[in-house]
């Protein structure tokens, strides 16, 4: 038994749960539990490094709407559940969709607050690409917001977080 799996054994314990198989269950939570926080160990310079040359200098703006996504808050490890807009305007280079949502799930496979979340994304993005204009609009509920089963939650958008080359100096 891992680390973590004695640690979860500890919580079902502690919290008087019922499971029909305490090893099967703790190690099934434990193989969830390293996939939702995969997040740390994601590889940006792998997840960009298929960027294409903008050889027809395509100037509009490339935007993937509603990419679904799961984190957890930072402050209580609860699901953070919703979507997020990704818009950039491409300088020299471009990237495919599926390196995109690469970028959201390593993010959002961290602890987060939906506000930090939304920066770096925007600022990997602007890293990697280097485009004219990054915009990223990040939409979910917090489960931490539930005080019962019965609540119903708001959303949230926050704002969009842009960075402008264009007016950078």
């Amino acid at each position: 038994m891992s680390k973590l799996e004695e640690a979860i054994s500890v919580i079902i314990q502690e919290l008087n749960l019922q499971t029909e198989n305490d090893a099967i269950f703790c190690q099934r939570v434990s193989e969830k539990m390293r996939e939702s926080f995969s997040g740390y160990s994601a590889n940006f310079e792998e997840i960009f490094k298929n960027k294409i040359p903008n050889i027809k200098k395509l100037n509009s703006p490339i935007e993937f709407k509603n990419i679904k996504f799961l984190s957890h808050c930072k402050h209580h490890m609860t699901p953070i559940l919703g979507t997020i807009t990704v818009s950039y305007t491409p300088n020299e280079w471009l990237i495919g969709l599926s390196r995109i949502v690469e970028c959201v799930n390593a993010f959002s496979g961290r602890l987060q607050l939906q506000e930090e979340m939304t920066v770096e994304i925007t600022e990997c993005i602007n890293k990697y690409l280097l485009p004219k204009t990054v915009v990223v609009e990040v939409t979910a509920k917090h489960y931490c917001m539930q005080k019962s089963p019965n609540d119903i939650l708001p959303e949230i958008k926050t704002s969009h977080e842009i960075i402008n080359s264009c007016s950078m100096t």
